[in-house]
C-alpha cells in the first residue's frame, strides 16, 4: 500500500499543480504584466501548453520514480505520539542538512524578539522594565525545545 499511496500523492500533486498553472494562464487577460495581445495569446494557448508540458515532464522515468520514494521515518510511532524522539536515529547527513533551516529560524526568532523589544521600548511608550521582561523569549525557547524533542511542529 505504500507504493500505491505514494503514486496517488504524486498524481494528486501533479493534478493540482497543472490546475493552478492552467487557471493562472486562463486569467492572464486580467493581468497587467504583458501587452493585451500577449495576454490574449497566453489565455488562449497557455492552458493547453501547461497540460502538454506537464504530461511530458510527468511521463519521464525520473518523475515516475518520485512516486516510489520511501518516506523518511522520523519521530515516535503513532501510538506513542508524545514520547521523546530518538535523536540518534537520524543519519548524520540529515542532521547537518537540518542545520540550514535551523539557522534561518534562529535568526528569525532573534530578529522578531529584537524588533518587538525596540518597538515596545521606544521612548514615546514610556514603559519600564518589569520582572518578567525576558519571559516571552524564555517561553519561546522552552516551547521550541519541547516541540523539537517530542517531534511536534513548532507553534511559535
Amino acid at each position: 500500500t505504500g507504493r500505491k499511496s505514494a503514486d496517488a500523492l504524486l498524481a494528486l500533486n501533479a493534478a493540482l499543480g497543472t490546475s493552478v498553472a492552467c487557471r493562472a494562464f486562463a486569467g492572464a487577460p486580467r493581468s497587467r504584466v504583458f501587452s493585451a495581445k500577449a495576454r490574449a495569446l497566453l489565455a488562449d494557448f497557455g492552458p493547453a501548453a501547461v497540460v502538454v508540458s506537464a504530461s511530458a515532464v510527468l511521463s519521464r522515468p525520473a518523475a515516475r520514480r518520485l512516486g516510489g520514494l520511501e518516506r523518511l521515518k522520523l519521530g515516535a510511532p503513532r501510538e506513542q505520539i508524545f514520547s521523546a524522539v530518538d535523536l540518534g536515529a537520524l543519519r548524520v547527513k540529515y542532521r547537518i542538512l537540518a542545520m540550514v533551516p535551523a539557522v534561518f529560524l534562529a535568526t528569525l526568532f532573534f530578529l522578531d524578539q529584537n524588533i518587538t523589544v525596540r518597538t515596545v521600548n521606544s521612548p514615546q511608550n514610556k514603559l519600564k522594565k518589569g520582572a518578567a521582561y525576558h519571559l516571552d523569549l524564555a517561553a519561546l525557547a522552552f516551547i521550541t525545545l519541547g516541540s523539537s524533542l517530542l517531534g511536534l511542529p513548532w507553534m511559535c
